[in-house]
């Protein structure tokens, strides 16, 4: 069985993943992933690229923050990236204060 047939199985979403630049699939695999995705001419394929982005960033966001670089996307540009790292972070942020601890309930007496 070939990739193309076998990717032909796939769910879009499975095949946004493949086609990413920084996933772990061959270039091969990822031309036949893109080729089988412009093929089918998928209606919701924004829809499945931003989700696929936004589980991507939650789960690298503190890296990506790190070291400060964009990553790059086979489907969106750089400021498609940018906004939806801007809300990655911001969500990432308002989690982190969930974990702070309310230091106005407790007292500490000397």
């Amino acid at each position: 069985m070939n990739l193309k047939n076998k990717f032909s199985t796939y769910k879009t979403d499975e095949l946004v993943e493949i086609a990413e630049l920084h996933s772990d699939y061959t270039i091969e695999a990822k031309k036949i992933a893109i080729q089988i995705l412009e093929e089918k001419k998928i209606e919701d394929l924004s829809e499945n690229v931003e989700k696929y982005w936004m589980n991507y960033l939650k789960e690298n966001i503190k890296s990506i923050l790190i070291n400060k670089e964009i990553p790059k996307s086979q489907f969106l540009n750089k400021e498609e990236v940018k906004t939806l790292i801007k809300e990655s972070f911001l969500k990432w942020k308002e989690d982190q204060e969930l974990y702070e601890i309310d230091t106005t309930k407790y007292w500490a007496v000397f």
